[in-house]
């Protein structure tokens, strides 16, 4: 009887119910059977007071006192731990099991893996790290959250790879265990988490029939019954909750599926995890996978002020994770120049990729003869402004908007001197005199890693602006074709990259703060249609498309 919580008043009640049986059927039932005050008639007697209460208690216990959670946790699968960092911690999920929070299997796996790890990938992109309890960052931290689930409700699956969970529980739930709840939330929130509390009740409200069908359909594919949803009940409860059956406005009308998914936008590697009971389960088939979004999506879109929990504000305390803004972006870390001088060089296309943006340079450079200046846009550490020097070229400038360029930028000017200069500006809008150069060169997809295209456009506005009549341009980027999209997408992984593909099909958005586009040549040709003629495409490869252009 150790899985039922029994108390003192049940076994007195329990005790007072077979004693009353044994007084009143105990003398009958042994008048029939022995001569009456016999010594056999007392022994029957005091058995049969034993057997009464022995069995009163377990009536009471079975029918009306509901069972103990199991306090077991669910076993630690290797697979799902491994699916979950090799996701870069992208992820979704719904906790909607009864609120012994140790049963469900998301909980484990949100507050076990690697949040150090987690807090630390942070630290390193935004420059630093540390710990915050102001109410204005935990303000802008929930908001992000909301804006997330935002997002997610408009069919923007969120590119951010920010954790979200969300929690859905009774009012009941979250006033009993409140203490709880909030070191959840707490705990979700030290790695940068989202976790949302919704109540149940009132989610219930807004939902249309064809929603209800919808949570129905993928509760049943997961094999999840609305039992594990519900706080422990005895059997004479569960008796009476089957008899009275569920109305629409009950809060258990309808089930909340427990699960998680993991990469919500790269179908290749997307899977869908949850529990059937204690087993865990994953499948990569997408119908129940693009089932779960449809679910996701759906709930998010009912989340507001009047479904979240009323203890969800900005006072609520949490510790926020917040970087030193400003100090680093990708192109600081190593990721590119390990993939330029380690990845390039073992892969033939990306190689002759590299060796024709150089062929091409020089050619140019002996088209156009005397070469004035010239600018290298997103220049780095100078690699093709050597090409430009050494093929004549008087004054070569670059600009990146990476401070971390400008110290590997040092033995340029040591060997060059004079004839080189690095500039920390934004392509958008530079500082250079309107027609300075006579040639500008963009390369190696810079130009496809500018974001969107608003900012693309600005920048080729930019280039309008400081480029001479009849000056030259060079822009070499991605092709939009699936070799490029395979080679791409293996190349980043194999400099340790999280990389994710966009609903487009041709940008990729790394973790780590990459973002990387292919380009046909009608869209690349497109940009600069407004003031550059004699455009020619070069292709390599199907993996690469050159452009080269003269200035109106």
């Amino acid at each position: 009887m150790n899985r039922y919580n029994v108390t003192r008043k049940d076994y007195i009640i329990s005790f007072l119910v077979g004693l009353g049986i044994s007084v009143i059927a105990g003398p009958i039932t042994g008048s029939a059977l022995l001569q009456t005050y016999s010594s056999a008639w007392w022994i029957f007697q005091f058995l049969f007071g034993v057997v009464s209460v022995f069995l009163s208690h377990l009536v009471v216990v079975l029918l009306f006192i509901p069972p103990l959670p199991q306090p077991e946790v669910p076993r630690r699968v290797n697979a799902f731990d491994d699916a979950i960092v090799k996701a870069g911690y992208n992820y979704f999920a719904i906790s909607s099991k009864e609120i012994a929070l140790w049963r469900s299997p998301t909980f484990m796996y949100y507050l076990t893996l690697n949040d150090v790890k987690h807090i630390i990938e942070y630290g390193i992109q935004h420059g630093g790290i540390e710990f915050s309890t102001d109410e204005h960052d935990n303000r802008v931290f929930q908001a992000s959250g909301l804006q997330m689930v935002r997002r997610i409700a408009q069919g923007e699956i969120d590119p951010s790879f920010s954790a979200l969970r969300l929690l859905i529980y009774t009012e009941d739930a979250y006033a009993e265990h409140e203490t709880e709840i909030l070191a959840l939330i707490q705990m979700h929130a030290i790695a940068r988490v989202h976790c949302i509390p919704i109540v149940r009740e009132r989610l219930v409200r807004k939902l249309s029939n064809s929603d209800r069908e919808k949570l129905k359909n993928l509760s049943k594919r997961l094999n999840q019954s609305i039992l594990d949803e519900k706080p422990a009940m005895s059997r004479m409860s569960r008796l009476g909750d089957w008899m009275r059956r569920s109305t629409p406005d009950d809060v258990y009308s309808v089930p909340f599926p427990d699960f998680l998914l993991i990469n919500m936008t790269v179908e290749e590697d997307e899977h869908l995890w949850w529990y059937e009971r204690e087993n865990p389960c994953d499948t990569k088939d997408r119908m129940p996978r693009e089932l779960a979004r449809e679910v996701y999506q759906l709930i998010c879109k009912h989340v507001d002020q009047g479904t979240l929990w009323r203890n969800y504000t900005s006072t609520i305390g949490t510790t926020i994770p917040v970087g030193t803004p400003g100090d680093t972006d990708f192109f600081s870390l190593d990721f590119f120049k390990k993939w330029v001088e380690e990845i390039v060089p073992k892969n033939t296309k990306l190689l002759e990729w590299r060796k024709e943006e150089e062929r091409v340079l020089k050619d140019e450079l002996a088209k156009l003869g005397t070469v004035t200046a010239a600018l290298d846009i997103g220049c780095g550490w100078g690699r093709h402004m050597e090409i430009l020097v050494d093929g004549g070229v008087e004054d070569v400038q670059g600009i990146d908007t990476n401070w971390v360029m400008a110290r590997r930028f040092q033995p340029m000017y040591e060997k060059h001197g004079k004839k080189v200069g690095f500039r920390l500006e934004d392509a958008q809008k530079t500082s250079f005199a309107t027609d300075s150069f006579d040639l500008v060169v963009c390369m190696t997809n810079t130009f496809g890693n500018l974001g969107e295209d608003s900012v693309k456009r600005k920048v080729a506005d930019e280039i309008k602006r400081v480029l001479k009549p009849g000056g030259r341009l060079i822009v070499s980027v991605y092709n939009d074709s699936e070799d490029a999209l395979s080679i791409r997408r293996a190349s980043y992984r194999d400099v340790d990259l999280h990389p994710f593909l966009l609903d487009d099909k041709r940008t990729i958005l790394a973790k780590e703060g990459l973002r990387s586009e292919q380009f046909s040549s009608r869209a690349l040709q497109g940009f600069f249609s407004g003031f550059a003629r004699d455009q020619q495409i070069i292709r390599v490869n199907n993996l690469a498309l050159i452009l080269t252009a003269t200035r109106k």
